[in-house]
Order: C-alpha cells, then structure tokens, then sequence
C-alpha cells in the first residue's frame, strides 16, 4: 500500500500515465478485487452516526486555497515530499463531491523511518461549551498481512490565533488539550477503511474564548522503512459554530431540615422527706446535772424544768427523778423535766 501512495504521490507531480500504468500492473500481481475492496468499519466511541446540518463545511476542493488555514510538519528526520496535499482518486475517492475534493498526508512526512508529526490547524474560531466539530476520515484500504497501521489526532488550543505546535516531533506547543486519538496503540485495522464521520462536543470550557482546532497525523515508527504509517484522507469538515451555552446544572438539593432536639430530661424527683426523727427518752438518774442535760439532748429531746429537791450529801447535784420516765418514744424536742439533789437540808 506504500507503494500506492508513492505512485499517487508522483502523480501529484504530473506523471499520471506512468502512475495509472503501474497501479493497475499492481492491482493485477495482488489481485485486483483484494486491493480495491473497502470494507465497513465503525468508528471509535467518540464518533457520531450521523451530524447536524452544517452551513459552510470545509470539502476541500483546493487543498492549496483555503484561506485562515495552516499547515506545518515537525516530523523527523523531515520526508523528501512533506505536508498536506489533494487527495487522489487513484487511492480512494473523495466523501462528498469530486473525487478528489479531500485533504490527505501519507508515510512520506518522515524520510525513510521516523516519527511523523504532520500539523492541519482551522481557522481561528469561537470556542464553547456545547460547541460541535464533525468530519469524516479513512485510510487506504489494507489486505491481511500487509497492514501499515494509521493514526490521527484532534487537539485543541483556547490561545486565538496562535499557530504554535512546538517545533519538534512530540511537542505540541498550545494544542495541549487532546479532543480524539484514533488507533493510539497502532492496531491493525483499526484505523476506518471506509469514510466514518466523527463528532465531537466542546466542553470544559470557561465561557467563550478565542482559539484554533488541530488534525495532527501523528504516527510513531512510521516512514517508507517504518513499521507504521500509509495513507489518511480528510473530508467534510463541519466546525463548531457559536451556539447557546449548556444549560446549567440544576442546584443542589436544600439540606434536610435538622433533627428536632431531644426533648428535656425529666426533673429529678424531689428528695425523700428526712425520717422522722422521735425523742426516745434516755435514763439519766445518778448521772450529775450537766452529763444528763447532754443525755436528753443526745437524744433529739430538749431539757425541761429542772427540780432541786433535798437529798443525801452523796446524791447532791445528781439527778434523783425524770418525767417522762425513760425508754418512751415521743414526739421529737419533747421536754425531760429532771428532779436534781441539793444534799441535805440544814439544821
């Protein structure tokens, strides 16, 4: 398929009739229906069946008019015949209208073997969420088990009209976000060999800015020597336009209402009423005055009238009698009347 594209590649140059010659020499040696079949293939999950309708697509019908566009190959070691170029026909025909009204770039980027890195930038656009890029790509047709796997990138700057994509191979200067990486691990077969159209939504943007979309033909190991890289033709391109913003996401549910609080432990109960406290009534007969006030009192009575009586000389100043008499259980502070020796009376 390599080949192909050089004989494509000469064409371009002027020699249509040595190309158309050797292609067909090809087509017979390999097999005429094998190299010419397309086959169906699905685009990756970020393509879209179908796209809304477009008001000024890009088909690419002069690939060397297209105003507000750029161009730039940072691959390395540079190829001998680089850059974007018109499609031909020979290869495959266009998406839509002539057949070579499409935009293509193949393994000759590089020169002989090495990374390509081959860079389409739209023109400066306005840039918001919400905002939709659709185009359609494939490849040259490939037959088991000569695959030359593809791959291609979108990325995206948010810096107007910059047209910096580094100046090296890997570098991607102000196209650091990535939109789509199609065959990224170089599968082979993975790459559509038939026209797929891809879609893709702007987003994560903040508000609208100014800014450029980049194709970037990005393959590893590729080259006429490397193990990658053929042939990838870009068709249709339908940029996003200015449209309405995304609707707002919808607030955040309002809080639960807090918990009601737990209602008041109840009062402790009051404290039990003090025991009631009697006057038990001690004996305190023989004991001296004070020894028995002390007695009474001990005993939650109180002393009452105290009674001096004549007594003998060894009871004086003890207690001869008491009222109530001992051992009785009374109301408390109740009153020990106490009858008290004064020794005898003189003569």
């Amino acid at each position: 398929m390599k080949l192909l594209a050089t004989r494509l590649r000469a064409q371009r140059r002027g020699r249509l009739v040595i190309v158309v010659g050797l292609f067909l020499l090809v087509a017979l040696a390999a097999g005429a229906s094998s190299v010419l079949a397309s086959g169906s293939r699905t685009p990756t999950a970020s393509a879209s069946a179908s796209a809304a309708a477009c008001s000024q697509p890009e088909g690419f019908d002069d690939v060397g008019n297209l105003p507000g566009w750029f161009m730039r190959n940072n691959s390395d070691p540079l190829g001998i015949d680089p850059g974007w170029f018109q499609g031909g026909p020979v290869v495959f025909s266009a998406q839509a209208g002539l057949d070579n009204s499409y935009i293509a770039a193949d393994y000759e980027d590089v020169n002989d073997r090495g990374t390509i890195s081959n860079w389409l930038l739209t023109p400066v656009l306005s840039l918001q969420n919400g905002g939709r890029l659709d185009f359609w790509t494939r490849k040259i047709t490939e037959v088991s088990p000569k695959f030359f796997p593809d791959r291609l990138q979108v990325r995206m700057s948010t810096n107007g009209a910059s047209t910096n994509v580094g100046t090296g191979q890997t570098s991607v200067g102000d196209f650091t976000r990535l939109l789509l990486d199609i065959n990224p691990t170089y599968l082979p077969g993975a790459y559509p060999m038939d026209w797929a159209q891809y879609s893709l939504t702007l987003s994560g943007l903040s508000g609208t800015t100014s800014g450029r979309i980049a194709f970037r033909y990005f393959v590893e190991d590729g080259g006429f020597n490397g193990a990658n890289s053929d042939y990838v033709g870009i068709d249709t391109v339908c940029l996003p336009e200015a449209g309405p913003p995304p609707p707002p996401p919808p607030p955040p549910p309002p809080p639960p209402p807090p918990p009601p609080p737990p209602p008041p432990p109840p009062p402790p109960p009051p404290p039990p009423p003090p025991p009631v406290v009697a006057c038990v009534v001690p004996r305190v007969a023989g004991l001296t005055l004070p020894k028995a006030k002390a007695r009474v009192r001990s005993r939650h009575c109180s002393v009452g009238r105290v009674t001096k009586k004549f007594s003998t000389l060894r009871k004086r100043g003890k207690v001869l009698a008491q009222k109530p008499r001992a051992g009785r259980r009374l109301r408390r502070g109740t009153r020990v009347s106490l009858i008290v020796g004064k020794g005898p009376r003189r003569t």
